[in-house]
């Protein structure tokens, strides 16, 4: 059951993005849930937060009608349910703005280590979680539309688009501002002021090199979203209004450029992260037995610039991004 815009190589495609989401991101949730004090990090709770989605994502992208989808339950209640969620696949877009916003709070967290090193020092893992749990409770809202826009059709016996009772023209531009304009613009303007005040600051010393570090992982994560959501968001919206098919390859051709942003960012740590690319050579050995088992070290990551002097704007926010 799927779409005509499917051909035999988006289905491999769309097979190939859920495969690497779901192997990638549980490479990095095994990474920081064994690495416990990583999680002491804002950052990390974020990095958690969007490898969780990601793997969500390849999940429901699995079940979605981009590959395999499932087919209408019997029920009246479940088949509405069905439409919905899954058909409509509300489930796997919400995830997607879920990450969209984990990265606008991933590029506020940096501008805060970067020009507000005070306030940052304040901030604690608990900060971070309500702000996690607050950007997945706000993804949800702000795709709520499409819960309404999908249904059953009992003559037809199938799930189908309908337009909404109310405001059917107007909507799709709120969701669009809110789901795309709003938090890309944001993520630009936070980091053109990071980059310019990372760019004022003295020659790059030891306590700077971890704030760049992480704050690059940050906007390469930042930048591969944008990239990957602006097409398929406008092309979207357009198909609301009937301008754009949303059964054509080229719309599904953008819709595989975004969900190939969750298959992206443990790359993207690996080759940013000192930590991170250490753990996965660990564990690449480990897998494939390339080296006999040894006694570990039981006193975890020394944190080395803990007690290193501060100076500067982001010298006082170093000793949170040493394990990078």
């Amino acid at each position: 059951m799927a779409f005509a815009g499917n051909t035999w190589w988006t289905y491999l495609l769309f097979s190939l993005i859920a495969s690497f989401a779901l192997l990638g991101n549980s490479l990095v949730l095994y990474v920081l849930l064994t690495k416990r004090s990583y999680l002491k990090q804002p950052y990390n709770i974020f990095i958690f937060s969007l490898a969780l989605t990601d793997i969500l994502s390849g999940v429901f992208l699995v079940i979605s009608r981009y590959l395999y989808l499932p087919p209408t339950p019997g029920g009246e209640i479940q088949r509405e349910m069905f439409c919905r969620t899954i058909w409509s696949a509300w489930i796997l877009f919400t995830l997607g703005y879920i990450s969209i916003y984990t990265c606008t709070a991933l590029t506020f967290e940096r501008w805060l280590a970067v020009t507000r090193p005070q306030t940052y020092r304040a901030i604690k893992p608990a900060q971070a979680i309500k702000a996690v749990i607050f950007v997945w409770l706000w993804g949800i809202i702000i795709n709520i539309t499409t819960l309404f826009r999908a249904k059953f059709i009992p003559a037809k016996q199938s799930c189908s688009w309908t337009a909404l009772s109310v405001a059917n023209d107007v909507f799709p531009w709120i969701d669009f501002t809110l789901q795309s304009i709003i938090p890309f613009v944001t993520m630009v303007v936070l980091y053109i002021h990071i980059i310019h005040r990372l760019k004022r600051l003295p020659v790059m010393s030891a306590e700077h090199q971890p704030i760049k570090k992480v704050t690059m992982v940050a906007l390469a994560a930042s930048t591969t979203i944008i990239i990957g959501w602006i097409p398929s968001r406008i092309s979207f919206m357009l198909s609301k209004y009937g301008i754009v098919d949303p059964n054509s390859l080229s719309h599904y051709c953008l819709i595989m450029l975004s969900l190939a942003n969750s298959c992206w960012n443990p790359a993207l740590y690996g080759i940013y992260s000192s930590q991170f690319r250490k753990e996965y050579i660990k564990i690449y050995k480990k897998v494939f037995r390339l080296e006999k088992p040894r006694l570990t070290n039981t006193q975890g990551v020394v944190n080395h610039a803990s007690t290193a002097p501060s100076s500067g704007s982001a010298d006082q926010s170093s000793t949170k991004n040493t394990q990078f």
